[in-house]
């Protein structure tokens, strides 16, 4: 039975783990038993209801640092799609030869992955999950072929104005820079030097990290004597 209570959430075992395995073990579970333990472990994940206990993690399904990394790493590709396809040569058909837009949808499904898995935690907003899915729905929408895309680009940008007007308003000044730079990307073009519109972007998503995991390091100061 302990693997069937393995099932549930982690926020839903803290609370009720030990109470539950007692109850199993004074009375056998049936097979309708085991069933219902199924169900309800399901039900636990698509409607949790149980706050997790406080931990250093911030109750979030990804670590903090790992968002982090992913809002950096991501932001160089955005800076990195936008220098390479700004400066690539024409080819013989008058379009740009250039792997510079995959790289830049590279730097979209990173950040919005990131964005998802810092928006999962307890103290998140629904407005802040809601533009956190956006991001990673549009994102994969940028998967799809020429001109679908286009609808991926710009309501991923749309979600990241949303997101970082959401962090600015909950005291992370670098989710303005982040709502700033989104509008600016609204004027990528991959035809010409309007491909550096990436570049604030990036910058925005490498500030974003990096104050995250500054913050991060500052809530877990080093021991003394270190």
């Amino acid at each position: 039975m302990n693997g069937l209570l393995r099932l549930y959430p982690a926020a839903w075992r803290d609370r009720y783990l030990d109470e539950v395995s007692d109850l199993l073990a004074e009375r056998p579970p049936s097979l309708r038993d085991r069933f219902d333990l199924v169900a309800g472990a399901a039900d636990a994940w698509i409607h949790p209801q149980v706050a997790a206990k406080p931990s250093e993690e911030d109750e979030s399904i990804m670590r903090p640092v790992g968002a982090a990394a992913l809002f950096v790493i991501g932001g160089v590709l955005w800076i990195a799609g936008g220098v390479v396809q700004a400066t690539a040569p024409y080819g013989v058909e008058g379009y740009k030869e250039s792997n510079g837009v995959m790289i830049v949808i590279a730097g979209v499904l990173l950040t919005a992955v990131g964005a998802v898995g810092r928006a999962w935690s307890a103290h998140a907003s629904p407005a802040f999950r809601r533009c956190a899915k956006a991001m990673l729905g549009f994102a994969l929408v940028m998967l799809a072929p020429w001109p679908i895309l286009i609808i991926g680009f710009y309501g991923y940008v749309v979600a990241v104005v949303g997101f970082g007007l959401l962090l600015a308003g909950s005291g992370r000044l670098a989710g303005l820079l982040l709502a700033i730079g989104a509008l600016v990307a609204t004027s990528f073009n991959t035809e010409n030097t309007m491909a550096f519109a990436a570049v604030p972007l990036g910058l925005a998503w490498i500030a974003v990290g990096a104050v995250g995991a500054v913050r991060r390091r500052s809530m877990n100061p080093a021991p003394a004597g270190t």
